[in-house]
This record gives structure tokens, C-alpha cells and sequence, in this order.
């Protein structure tokens, strides 16, 4: 019995879709699972695709139990009428439910588009496999996702030992392949994650006139994905001639007042150069986060892959990334 979660902040749309008369479909499976798992799947609504990797339990829409053969089914009569992204994942047992595994054997989610209508089937056939290679049949918008998805895989294992030249090379072409299938995808929602897949930085969307282009195609798309993927497009908002003399005054304001407490409590001034860092900080992933953490305590490599479960290509791939995200020369001059 598929079991529903009261409370999320996502209940306003949960209720729209009973209101709705769109026929209901149907969200079934079999999934392949050792006895290290919890036999229960557990279906997340997700709001935007910058909450792909999110830790919220909130998110969690619907639970449904494996059969003793593996098999689950979720009714999608409570989801949004319009096309939407979930996440389903699956729980080691001992594991708080809203648990994630990133990268690595263990990777217990994936990624899919459905709408209140669609009747889909998800079958992961054997236990060898990670979950992240589940198959979604008979959709043709998540084949285009399984196939980003294959991009991105091959390209993460390509980047392993190479050199800072080529991988910044190979990440170049990755980015350029997937912004072709945006350009042509006939799917508003395999376009988007397309371009999310690319962990391009909000600078780098407003800059980059393909991303304009795409939100300009589909300006007839209803979707709320869209919308808030264009929202990150524009620049900050003018104010009026008042808002503006008020907002200089205030800041002047401000900046007097801190003068005046770090003359008189002695405060230092932040170096130009950990400001930049800062600032730098701020365009790293979650998961690169997590990896600089782990370079400034000095860990190795084969260190960093046991503590995430990940593979060691995949750290160096991390490593590269933060290394030219952060303008750093060395591993050293992050751990100063």
C-alpha cells in the first residue's frame, strides 16, 4: 500500500492534482535488491532541479513497499497534472530514510520525468547493478535522460589521470554535447536537465546566449521548471530613484558603522585574496563542497573515496573541478 507523507511544503500542489479531472496513470516496478536494503521505495517530488540532491524528507510524496519479488506500484492521482522531476530511492536498512549515496556501486537513487498521466514501468534486472541504472520503459522523454545520463558517466570515467589541459578539454565537449540535446530535445523538461547536468554557475547562464535561446523556444511552456530556470536568468530588478537614494544612504550608513567598530575593537580587514576564496567557494557543487573539506584535512585520494563511497576517478575528477573553480595551482594551497 503506497503510503503518503502530510506536511511537505509541496502539499499546495499534491492538492491541485486531487482537484484536477486528468485521469490518473500509474507508477510501477520491479526492482532487483539484495538484503542490505530496506524493501521500500520511496518517491520524492522534486520542486526545482537545483534540489536534485537535496536532503529533505519533505520532498517524499509517496512510500511503496517491494513484493517478495521486487515489485512496487505508486498511483500518481495525488502528482501534478503537468510533467514533473522525482527521484526514487532506496534506503540501506539502518539508514534514515532521507538518505542519499552519491556516486559508487551504493548510489541508491535516479532521476525521472512524469506526469499525472503517464503509466510507467521501472525495472532494475538484476542485484549487480547499481540503482542509478534503472530503466524507465516506454517513455520516450526518459530515454533522452538516460542518455544524458550516459553522457556523463563516460565523461566522468574519460577524466581519471588525465591532465588539467585535457580534462579541461573533455568538459568542454561534455558541455557542448549536452547543449545540443537542449537545442534539440522536443522535451522542455530533458532540456532542462540537459543544461543542469552541465553544472553550469548562474554567471555563466546569464552570459551564455543558448541558454536565453532555450528559454525563448519553449516561452509558450507552462512548466514551473522552466519558469524558475528563467527567473535565474534575469538580472536583479531596478528600483525606483527613491528606492535607489535610500539604498546608497544605507549603505553608506552601514559602511560607516563598520569603520567606526573595527577602529575601536581592532578588527582586521579581509585580504583581498580570502574574499576572492570566499566568493569562489560559493561555485562549488555540494558534492565538490564536501571534497574541499576533505582536501583542507590533508586526506589522500583513496582516503576521500571510502569516506563518500565514491570511486577514486571520480574524486580526481572533483579535485580537478575545485582546482579551477577556486584558481588554485595545487592540492597545497588548499589546505593553507
Amino acid at each position: 500500500m503506497t503510503k503518503i507523507f502530510v506536511g511537505s511544503p509541496l502539499c499546495w500542489m499534491l492538492c491541485l492534482a486531487l482537484a484536477s479531472n486528468t485521469a490518473a496513470g500509474q507508477i510501477s516496478g520491479q526492482m532487483a535488491l539484495d538484503t542490505s536494503w530496506q524493501q521500500v521505495a520511496y518517491l520524492s517530488l522534486l520542486p526545482s532541479f537545483d534540489e536534485m540532491h537535496t536532503l529533505n524528507k519533505d520532498y517524499i510524496v509517496a512510500a511503496a513497499p517491494l513484493g517478495k519479488d521486487g515489485t512496487f506500484s505508486i498511483s500518481t492521482a495525488i502528482l501534478p497534472e503537468e510533467p514533473s522531476l522525482y527521484r526514487l530511492h532506496f534506503v540501506k536498512k539502518g539508514d534514515p530514510t532521507a538518505t542519499l549515496i552519491l556516486g559508487g556501486p551504493n548510489e541508491n537513487h535516479f532521476f525521472f520525468v512524469a506526469a499525472r498521466s503517464d503509466t510507467l514501468q521501472l525495472v532494475l534486472p538484476n542485484d549487480k547493478l547499481p540503482i542509478s541504472e534503472t530503466k524507465v520503459l516506454h517513455s520516450a522523454v526518459n530515454r533522452v535522460l538516460r542518455e544524458i545520463d550516459r553522457y556523463h558517466k563516460a565523461f566522468t570515467e574519460m577524466q581519471g589521470g588525465q591532465s588539467s589541459l585535457k580534462t579541461q578539454l573533455l568538459e568542454r565537449a561534455f558541455h557542448e554535447q549536452l547543449l545540443v540535446i537542449a537545442d534539440t530535445t522536443r522535451f522542455v523538461m530533458a532540456g532542462l536537465y540537459a543544461l543542469y547536468k552541465t553544472e553550469i554557475q548562474k554567471s555563466e547562464m546569464i552570459q551564455n546566449p543558448g541558454s536565453e535561446a532555450f528559454v525563448e523556444k519553449w516561452r509558450d511552456n507552462p512548466s514551473p521548471y522552466l519558469a524558475h530556470f528563467a527567473q535565474e536568468l534575469r538580472p536583479p530588478s531596478t528600483t525606483s530613484g527613491i528606492s535607489i537614494w535610500h539604498f546608497i544612504l544605507l549603505v553608506a550608513g552601514l559602511g560607516l558603522g563598520a569603520a567606526v567598530t573595527a577602529f575601536w575593537l581592532g578588527k582586521r580587514t579581509i585580504p583581498a585574496a580570502e574574499s576572492s576564496l570566499a566568493d569562489n567557494l560559493s561555485l562549488l557543487s555540494i558534492q565538490e563542497r564536501k571534497v574541499h573539506q576533505m582536501l583542507a584535512k590533508g586526506m589522500s585520494n583513496k582516503e576521500i573515496s571510502l569516506e563518500l563511497n565514491i570511486g577514486v576517478n571520480t574524486v580526481k575528477s572533483h579535485v580537478s573541478s575545485i582546482l579551477g573553480k577556486l584558481k588554485a595551482k595545487s592540492r597545497k594551497e588548499l589546505m593553507e
